[in-house]
Protein backbone atom coordinates (compact mmCIF):
# COMPACT_ATOMS: atom_id res chain seq x y z
CA UNK A 1 0.00 0.00 0.00
CA UNK A 2 2.81 2.23 0.32
CA UNK A 3 4.90 1.84 -2.47
CA UNK A 4 1.52 2.71 -4.44
CA UNK A 5 0.90 5.76 -2.39
CA UNK A 6 4.69 6.76 -3.30
CA UNK A 7 4.05 6.34 -6.87
CA UNK A 8 0.98 8.49 -6.67
CA UNK A 9 3.11 11.16 -4.79
CA UNK A 10 5.55 11.06 -7.46
CA UNK A 11 2.93 11.13 -10.34
CA UNK A 12 0.74 13.70 -9.14
CA UNK A 13 2.59 16.69 -10.09
CA UNK A 14 2.95 16.24 -13.54
CA UNK A 15 -0.85 14.94 -13.74
CA UNK A 16 -2.15 18.53 -12.27
CA UNK A 17 0.99 20.19 -14.87
CA UNK A 18 -1.32 18.29 -18.08
CA UNK A 19 -4.68 19.06 -16.19
CA UNK A 20 -3.36 23.04 -16.80
CA UNK A 21 -1.63 22.65 -19.82
CA UNK A 22 -5.09 21.10 -21.05
CA UNK A 23 -7.03 23.59 -19.62
CA UNK A 24 -5.22 26.57 -21.10
CA UNK A 25 -5.99 24.80 -24.68
CA UNK A 26 -8.89 24.64 -24.54
CA UNK A 27 -9.61 28.02 -23.02
CA UNK A 28 -6.92 30.05 -25.18
CA UNK A 29 -6.03 27.97 -28.29
CA UNK A 30 -9.23 26.32 -29.60
CA UNK A 31 -10.87 29.64 -28.66
CA UNK A 32 -9.19 31.14 -31.37
CA UNK A 33 -10.77 29.02 -33.75
CA UNK A 34 -13.65 31.45 -34.11
CA UNK A 35 -12.24 34.63 -32.52
CA UNK A 36 -8.96 36.58 -34.24
CA UNK A 37 -6.69 38.81 -32.97
CA UNK A 38 -7.84 42.68 -33.17
CA UNK A 39 -5.68 43.97 -35.87
CA UNK A 40 -4.50 47.81 -36.42
CA UNK A 41 -5.51 49.02 -40.10
CA UNK A 42 -3.35 48.52 -42.82
CA UNK A 43 -1.57 51.63 -44.86
CA UNK A 44 -1.73 51.59 -48.70
CA UNK A 45 2.20 50.78 -47.93
CA UNK A 46 3.57 48.46 -45.52
CA UNK A 47 7.25 50.23 -45.93
CA UNK A 48 6.47 53.85 -45.66
CA UNK A 49 7.57 55.74 -49.23
CA UNK A 50 7.96 59.15 -49.92
CA UNK A 51 5.78 58.56 -52.79
CA UNK A 52 3.08 57.06 -51.03
CA UNK A 53 0.95 60.11 -50.36
CA UNK A 54 0.62 60.02 -54.64
CA UNK A 55 -0.81 57.29 -54.54
CA UNK A 56 -4.78 56.09 -54.86
CA UNK A 57 -6.10 55.55 -51.30
CA UNK A 58 -8.00 52.63 -50.16
CA UNK A 59 -10.44 55.09 -48.99
CA UNK A 60 -10.85 56.01 -52.47
CA UNK A 61 -10.84 52.35 -53.57
CA UNK A 62 -13.92 51.39 -51.49
CA UNK A 63 -14.62 48.98 -48.84
CA UNK A 64 -15.79 46.02 -51.79
CA UNK A 65 -11.17 45.66 -52.52
CA UNK A 66 -9.24 44.00 -50.95
CA UNK A 67 -5.05 45.12 -50.91
CA UNK A 68 -3.01 42.90 -52.89
CA UNK A 69 0.58 42.39 -51.01
CA UNK A 70 1.66 40.97 -54.53
CA UNK A 71 1.10 44.22 -55.95
CA UNK A 72 1.75 46.61 -52.99
CA UNK A 73 5.74 48.10 -52.36
CA UNK A 74 8.50 50.69 -53.19
CA UNK A 75 9.60 50.84 -56.67
CA UNK A 76 13.45 49.68 -56.89
CA UNK A 77 15.67 50.85 -59.09
CA UNK A 78 15.13 47.99 -61.49
CA UNK A 79 12.24 48.39 -61.87
CA UNK A 80 12.10 51.80 -62.68
CA UNK A 81 14.36 51.31 -65.44
CA UNK A 82 12.94 48.02 -66.91
CA UNK A 83 12.36 48.64 -70.03
CA UNK A 84 13.60 52.19 -70.58
CA UNK A 85 15.34 54.41 -73.39
CA UNK A 86 18.93 55.41 -73.05
CA UNK A 87 17.70 58.87 -72.57
CA UNK A 88 14.85 57.73 -70.02
CA UNK A 89 17.61 55.95 -68.08
CA UNK A 90 19.97 59.36 -67.92
CA UNK A 91 16.60 61.74 -66.50
CA UNK A 92 16.12 58.54 -64.16
CA UNK A 93 19.63 58.74 -63.20
CA UNK A 94 19.40 62.47 -62.47
CA UNK A 95 16.16 62.93 -61.57
CA UNK A 96 14.23 60.28 -59.64
CA UNK A 97 13.43 60.38 -56.29
CA UNK A 98 11.44 57.28 -55.55
CA UNK A 99 8.26 55.35 -56.63
CA UNK A 100 5.71 53.18 -55.29
CA UNK A 101 2.64 51.51 -55.87
CA UNK A 102 -0.02 49.72 -54.39
CA UNK A 103 -3.18 46.93 -55.85
CA UNK A 104 -6.15 45.74 -54.70
CA UNK A 105 -8.60 43.30 -55.72
CA UNK A 106 -12.14 43.39 -55.72
CA UNK A 107 -13.09 40.03 -53.23
CA UNK A 108 -16.37 39.82 -54.72
CA UNK A 109 -15.93 40.52 -58.49
CA UNK A 110 -13.50 39.99 -61.10
CA UNK A 111 -11.64 43.70 -61.10
CA UNK A 112 -8.08 44.30 -59.81
CA UNK A 113 -6.43 48.03 -59.97
CA UNK A 114 -3.23 49.11 -59.40
CA UNK A 115 -2.21 52.64 -58.79
CA UNK A 116 1.41 53.78 -58.99
CA UNK A 117 3.61 56.67 -58.98
CA UNK A 118 7.02 57.42 -59.53
CA UNK A 119 8.21 61.19 -58.09
CA UNK A 120 11.13 62.85 -59.51
CA UNK A 121 13.12 66.31 -58.87
CA UNK A 122 13.27 66.97 -62.72
CA UNK A 123 9.84 67.50 -65.13
CA UNK A 124 11.28 66.24 -68.80
CA UNK A 125 9.52 63.16 -67.62
CA UNK A 126 7.99 62.69 -71.81
CA UNK A 127 11.00 59.79 -72.20
CA UNK A 128 9.96 57.85 -69.58
CA UNK A 129 6.47 57.73 -70.23
CA UNK A 130 6.94 56.24 -73.67
CA UNK A 131 8.66 53.75 -71.92
CA UNK A 132 5.74 52.42 -69.54
CA UNK A 133 3.65 52.95 -72.62
CA UNK A 134 5.29 50.23 -73.92
CA UNK A 135 5.93 48.15 -71.08
CA UNK A 136 1.60 47.94 -70.89
CA UNK A 137 1.49 47.16 -74.65
CA UNK A 138 3.89 44.39 -73.96
CA UNK A 139 2.68 42.95 -71.29
CA UNK A 140 -1.11 43.07 -72.13
CA UNK A 141 -0.81 42.40 -76.02
CA UNK A 142 -1.82 45.71 -76.05
CA UNK A 143 -2.29 48.78 -78.50
CA UNK A 144 -2.48 52.55 -77.86
CA UNK A 145 -5.71 54.10 -77.78
CA UNK A 146 -7.79 57.13 -77.19
CA UNK A 147 -8.30 57.75 -73.50
CA UNK A 148 -11.81 57.77 -71.91
CA UNK A 149 -13.04 61.51 -71.24
CA UNK A 150 -12.42 63.47 -68.62
CA UNK A 151 -8.97 62.00 -67.51
CA UNK A 152 -6.57 64.02 -65.87
CA UNK A 153 -2.80 65.31 -66.59
CA UNK A 154 -0.63 66.12 -69.25
CA UNK A 155 1.28 63.97 -71.52
CA UNK A 156 -1.66 61.33 -70.92
CA UNK A 157 -1.69 58.04 -72.87
CA UNK A 158 -3.88 55.14 -72.58
CA UNK A 159 -3.38 51.71 -73.49
CA UNK A 160 -6.08 48.59 -74.19
CA UNK A 161 -5.38 45.02 -73.95
CA UNK A 162 -5.93 41.49 -72.81
CA UNK A 163 -3.92 39.45 -69.53
CA UNK A 164 -3.28 36.49 -71.91
CA UNK A 165 0.20 35.77 -71.44
CA UNK A 166 1.17 33.25 -68.05
CA UNK A 167 4.28 35.31 -67.81
CA UNK A 168 4.36 38.95 -69.12
CA UNK A 169 0.41 39.73 -67.13
CA UNK A 170 1.40 38.30 -64.06
CA UNK A 171 0.30 38.51 -61.27
CA UNK A 172 -3.28 39.80 -63.18
CA UNK A 173 -5.83 37.64 -63.57
CA UNK A 174 -5.42 35.68 -67.12
CA UNK A 175 -8.11 36.40 -69.98
CA UNK A 176 -8.96 39.82 -68.24
CA UNK A 177 -9.59 42.68 -70.67
CA UNK A 178 -7.00 45.85 -69.40
CA UNK A 179 -6.91 49.32 -69.32
CA UNK A 180 -4.21 51.52 -68.41
CA UNK A 181 -3.93 55.20 -68.26
CA UNK A 182 -0.33 56.95 -67.10
CA UNK A 183 -0.41 61.13 -67.04
CA UNK A 184 2.02 63.40 -65.38
CA UNK A 185 1.06 65.61 -63.19
CA UNK A 186 3.89 68.22 -62.66
CA UNK A 187 7.71 66.01 -61.28
CA UNK A 188 5.09 63.17 -60.99
CA UNK A 189 4.44 60.16 -63.36
CA UNK A 190 1.26 58.12 -62.35
CA UNK A 191 -0.14 55.15 -63.80
CA UNK A 192 -3.48 53.39 -62.98
CA UNK A 193 -4.07 49.57 -64.53
CA UNK A 194 -7.50 47.93 -64.29
CA UNK A 195 -8.69 44.08 -65.00
CA UNK A 196 -11.80 42.85 -65.31
CA UNK A 197 -14.44 41.24 -67.51
CA UNK A 198 -16.41 43.08 -70.59
CA UNK A 199 -19.48 43.92 -67.98
CA UNK A 200 -16.88 45.63 -65.65
CA UNK A 201 -16.37 48.71 -68.18
CA UNK A 202 -12.59 48.67 -67.75
CA UNK A 203 -11.75 51.67 -69.18
CA UNK A 204 -14.36 53.55 -67.51
CA UNK A 205 -13.38 52.44 -64.09
CA UNK A 206 -9.60 53.69 -64.76
CA UNK A 207 -10.66 57.44 -65.77
CA UNK A 208 -12.35 57.37 -62.23
CA UNK A 209 -9.66 56.28 -60.51
CA UNK A 210 -6.99 58.26 -62.47
CA UNK A 211 -9.42 61.45 -61.16
CA UNK A 212 -9.16 60.57 -57.80
CA UNK A 213 -5.48 59.58 -57.95
CA UNK A 214 -4.60 62.98 -59.43
CA UNK A 215 -6.68 64.79 -56.72
CA UNK A 216 -4.22 63.10 -54.36
CA UNK A 217 -0.89 64.25 -56.22
CA UNK A 218 -2.38 67.95 -56.45
CA UNK A 219 -2.92 67.57 -52.38
CA UNK A 220 0.10 66.26 -51.69
CA UNK A 221 2.61 68.48 -54.06
CA UNK A 222 0.77 71.60 -53.23
CA UNK A 223 -0.33 72.16 -56.81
Amino acid sequence: MGSSDSITSRLLPGLVLVAVAFAAWWLFLRGGETHTVPQGPSGVLAVPSSAGPYLLQQSQIGTGYDQSAAQTGKTTGAQIRAGQSTAAVRVIDQGWKAGARAGWSKASGSITATSRAELFTVSNLSAIAAGFEKRAVRAFHGKPSAPPSGVPGTGGWFVTGTTISPILSQPYPRRRQVAVYGWQHGNVLAVITVTGLPRDGVAEIVATLAKAQDDDIRFASGS
